[in-house]
């Protein structure tokens, strides 16, 4: 019990020590620019085309998440207009309207044809296309997006992703998202390298945090069956990093602190334990 407590709270304050940013190997500055893209639409962010083919809003989880197809381009087909050249930046490639119905259509990559239904990513000749919107009228018409790769972006697992094409290098960053819309930043060097900088917060924020959490021992209901009590002249400390560890690899805390920890005898005892108190203040954060 003692190891779990410990690496649930250092799992769950962790998801708020790191963060990232991208930086240039010769010190300069990224140049950046950022867009807004609807679901089934692309555009051309600071030299790159991405078209978003989905998100998600999780607001209980304050989690968004955004499926992404990077290096591309927005074809418009119609009977009379019958195919179309893009160029990304992995080469040129043409497209060409085969037939359509009201929820799909046939579409054909330099030679090779497939038949699509509407928002679903389908591969031709090694590209990614999504069909947006296809209907029958006027001979049949059909929008989609084409491009090379595909990335999912989330603001909680992967916000940001370096991607290279050739020489040219950038970083995607998800700012936000809502059902149907997601707002992207992409970052690249005008001189030097691109990359991602991880950035750990100072301790000072560590021991917050984790005092913060062990105020809920305090203040949440003791029952008989397992506490958590901490106990000095002052009445009260903060939790460091390292006893933290220390509860993992079941190592005694520092004697002259004097603090307990009370594992449960009754497991049938239909009081809730202090894990699960825990976790319905966590859930009550994002309430």
């Amino acid at each position: 019990m003692k190891k779990e407590i410990a690496i649930f709270l250092i799992i769950f304050i962790s998801l708020s020590l790191v963060s990232a940013k991208p930086i240039c190997s010769d010190g300069t500055t990224p140049d950046s620019s950022d867009d807004e893209l609807e679901i089934g639409l692309s555009k051309v962010i600071n030299g790159l085309g991405i078209g978003l083919t989905k998100t998600e809003e999780r607001v209980f989880y304050k989690k968004v998440s955004a499926d992404l197809i990077i290096d591309a381009r927005r074809v418009d087909l119609s009977n009379s207009s019958s195919s179309q050249e893009i160029e990304l930046l992995t080469g040129k490639y043409t497209v060409k309207f085969e037939n359509s119905t009201d929820t799909n259509a046939q579409l054909s990559i330099d030679g090779e044809s497939k038949t699509l239904e509407e928002n679903e990513v389908e591969t031709i000749k090694g590209l990614f296309v999504m069909v947006s919107n296809a209907e029958v009228t006027e001979g049949g018409k059909v929008r989609a997006v084409v491009g090379a790769k595909q990335l999912t972006l989330s603001n909680t697992e992967k916000p940001e992703e370096k991607i290279s094409f050739g020489n040219k290098t950038f970083v995607i960053e998800l700012n936000t998202a809502s059902t149907s819309n997601a707002l992207l930043t992409v970052y690249k060097c005008l001189t030097g390298e691109i990359s991602i900088l991880t950035i750990q917060k100072n301790e000072t924020n560590n021991e917050t945090a984790l005092n913060q959490s062990s105020q809920i021992n305090q203040t949440a209901p003791v029952t008989n069956n397992e506490s958590i009590s901490e106990n000095n002249s002052s009445g009260g400390r903060q939790v460091t990093v390292e006893e933290a560890n220390a509860i993992i690899n079941n190592k005694s805390m520092n004697s002259s602190n004097n603090d307990t920890i009370i594992e449960s005898q009754n497991p049938e005892s239909n009081n809730p334990g202090f894990f699960s108190r825990l976790w319905n203040w966590v859930k009550g954060l994002f309430s």
